[in-house]
């Protein structure tokens, strides 16, 4: 939640994501750093996709089409290997 809100609503506005998370915006800062980590990314890269990741993937083809991959890879973190 902590990253697709980042990357939403834009890291530069961690008191407006740290009120729909319920952390200081500190604390989502530090989280969303951690969870995006290179290692962390590449670990992710070889996961599962979760059922929310591949109903976000769609809404995104449908909203930018099928060959905007940079623009959708913004709404992707760590599920897009460039």
């Amino acid at each position: 939640m902590l990253v697709l809100l980042a990357t939403t609503i834009g890291t530069n506005n961690w008191n407006k994501i740290s009120l729909q998370i319920g952390m200081s915006p500190r604390q989502c800062s530090l989280q969303y750093a951690k969870l995006t980590s290179p290692g962390r990314l590449s670990q992710r890269l070889n996961e599962r996709w979760t059922g929310e990741e591949d109903e976000r993937l769609k809404r995104l083809v449908q909203k930018y089409g099928k060959k905007n991959w940079v623009q959708i890879a913004q709404f992707m973190p760590g599920r897009i290997n460039d």
